[in-house]
């Protein structure tokens, strides 16, 4: 076992053959893999999913975007049903 501080470091050693897996979020490790192009790692599976809430105060200048943030939300919810599948 291996000890790192940082996402960039975990991917390093394993892009060095130094480690073969490591534990990472999902979504910020597919961003990572693409944007830094590493196409020799593959997300292999999904360990646990955590629910997610959000909370924004009626008084808030956010408020009036709570339709947009609402579909957005669907449509990633959507979008994970069909990766899944």
């Amino acid at each position: 076992m291996t000890r790192v501080y940082t996402p960039q470091q975990a991917f390093a050693l394993l892009e060095e053959g130094k480690v073969d897996y490591f534990i990472y979020s999902a979504y910020a490790g597919r961003k990572m893999i693409s944007e830094a192009n590493l196409s020799d790692i593959e997300e292999a599976a999904i360990v646990s999913n955590q629910l997610f809430y959000m909370g924004i105060s009626k008084k808030s200048p956010y408020a009036k975007h709570m339709g947009d943030i609402n579909s957005s939300l669907e449509k990633l919810i959507v979008n994970q049903k069909i990766l899944k599948s």
